[in-house]
């Protein structure tokens, strides 16, 4: 959970004040997530409120007995539920990722879960697809302290709103030009360009965020989630990200072997849990010594295969002492090649790595990063199927995974190569026949 500020608690006992609006919303009970109208209503909240013309962030404080808008009683929750789950729902169903948080708050000794909607003038959001009573197409707001499909005149609102000067601080940072930010910093993800990503053990890749996160095509990823290959990213990634590469993970308990520059290196930097003796705790020196070595190596080889491409480091990680070792190792093994970005929803600029590896800071989540990169996914396809001509005059399909395994001793000429969306031309299939 996320921690309480020291200015929450008065934050609250001043929303305690207030009636109901269309920026303030009270519950009396947590959100319950089980069907897909509960999940589709609680979208609908949020949405409605992040499409409502403001000046301020908007809120809903859980646990609380309201009657005719004003507060009654404070009850308290006695559950949370996971802010990622909560981000990961919404931005799963929404256009574009909406700035919006969850943390838990203690009032007076009573626990109460609070949202808060961001201002963002980058509206209006609405749903990719069909969910429940979340539909594609509508423009949902608040109205009358409900939500509302939004009429001509509201719409227009949204509009004038939209292009209105900004007036949120200036220190935060909507979700939509986070992603700007962020996309430019990461060059645009661009082709001729190696991607390695360090990851945090709290990140959810549920959903199709597994998917989206292998559209990267990345070279090297260090995960510090024990868990990783049984519920982690790299479990929910690895069926995708084989469809580019040929996927290794390695707990760093034996030599990684030879890589080629067809390889993603998958590193668990905390070993594995479903291996037990690469899962070993202690302190933090202790895993310094014994994961400094292999993991430079493993580094070393990694930047062996991809010279002189230029690298860029993506951290989604909080900053801690793992974090500095890992980018120290980056920086030592890609040299002048590499660029940092340091890339999560409470990083900021002062941060000592930033400077340190001349690095961009940008104050982004996962779920947003991912929204993002689904934009982009279709224009990064990868190949599905690769196919080679026959003796007899047909073809041989071979598994994308398998043709990405031999990829790494040999380079392959297959019926798909370099093709778009138009038919192969006659004389290459002959040629490659």
């Amino acid at each position: 959970m996320a921690i309480q500020h020291e200015s929450d608690e008065a934050l609250v006992k001043h929303l305690l004040t207030r009636t109901e609006s269309n920026i303030l919303d009270f519950k009396r009970e947590q959100y319950k997530l089980t069907s897909g109208n509960q999940r589709s209503g609680f979208i609908l909240d949020i949405v409605s409120m992040a499409n409502t013309p403001r000046d301020e962030p908007a809120y809903i404080a859980i646990g609380i007995n309201e009657e005719h808008g004003r507060v009654v009683e404070v009850i308290g929750v006695d559950s949370h539920i996971d802010p990622a789950d909560f981000q990961n729902l919404v931005n799963g169903h929404t256009e574009r990722a909406i700035n919006f948080s969850y943390r838990v708050v203690l009032v007076d000794g009573v626990e109460l879960g609070l949202f808060e909607i961001a201002v963002d003038k980058n509206v209006p959001i609405m749903a990719r697809d069909n969910f429940h009573r979340f539909r594609a197409g509508t423009v949902h707001i608040r109205r009358n302290a409900q939500n509302a499909v939004a009429d001509a005149n509201e719409i227009g609102r949204i509009y004038e709103w939209r292009q209105s000067a900004p007036s949120h601080p200036a220190n935060v940072v909507s979700a939509g030009h986070a992603w700007d930010i962020f996309y430019r910093a990461c060059n645009q993800f661009e082709d001729g360009r190696i991607y390695v990503a360090v990851i945090g053990d709290g990140l959810s890749a549920t959903g199709d965020y597994g998917q989206i996160f292998a559209s990267v095509g990345w070279h090297m990823v260090v995960d510090f989630d024990r868990e990783t290959d049984e519920s982690g990213v790299f479990f929910h990634t690895k069926e995708h990200l084989e469809k580019r590469r040929s996927v290794r993970i390695s707990a760093l308990d034996e030599p990684v072997g030879i890589l080629s520059r067809s390889t993603c290196l998958w590193v668990a930097a905390n070993g594995l849990e479903s291996r037990p003796t690469t899962s070993k705790g202690g302190t933090f020196r202790e895993w310094n010594r014994r994961v400094s070595g292999p993991i430079s190596a493993a580094m070393t080889n990694v930047a062996r295969v991809t010279e002189p491409l230029p690298v860029t480091a993506i951290v989604i990680s909080e900053i801690r002492d793992e974090t500095r070792v890992i980018c120290e190792r980056l920086d030592e093994a890609f040299g002048d090649r590499l660029d940092f970005v340091f890339a999560s929803d409470s990083i900021h600029e002062d941060e000592e790595l930033i400077p340190q590896f001349e690095g961009h800071a940008v104050p982004i989540s996962f779920p947003a990063i991912c929204a993002g990169l689904r934009d982009l996914t279709s224009e990064n396809n990868a190949v599905e199927v690769v196919d080679f001509p026959a003796y007899d005059g047909g073809f041989t399909t071979v598994e994308p995974g398998v043709a990405r395994w031999l990829e790494e001793e040999l380079e392959l000429v297959h019926q798909n190569l370099g093709t778009t969306a138009s038919d192969l031309h006659t004389e290459l299939e002959q040629f490659l026949r």
